[in-house]
């Protein structure tokens, strides 16, 4: 018996210092590596990543702190076995004080 990805997704993310809440990342089991690939409004690519544990921290690629506003995202979960693979999308909120 093999069991395929399990993940875990937030909606919102609150990039202040306070380490709460400051980097959007997927929580998976079963898998590999994930590629997570984040957009603004505009499909403007804000973060692609590749790895065991990818995660955006609400800067855009230039490093400049990203707008507080909705995010879409996507991703791909690969899983321990070849066939086992998991994909998605959805919107998160980045929220500024």
């Amino acid at each position: 018996l093999t069991l395929g990805p399990e993940l875990f997704v937030p909606t919102v993310i609150t990039p202040n210092g306070d380490n709460k809440n400051d980097i959007f990342e997927l929580t998976s089991t079963n898998s590999t590596s994930i590629e997570l690939t984040i957009l603004n409004r505009w499909g403007n690519v804000m973060y692609n990543a590749v790895g065991a544990n990818p995660g955006w921290d609400g800067t855009s690629p230039s490093g400049a702190e990203a707008e507080g506003g909705t995010y879409f995202y996507r991703y791909i979960v690969r899983g321990v076995t070849e066939e086992s693979k998991l994909e998605g999308q959805g919107f998160l909120q980045l929220v500024r004080d």
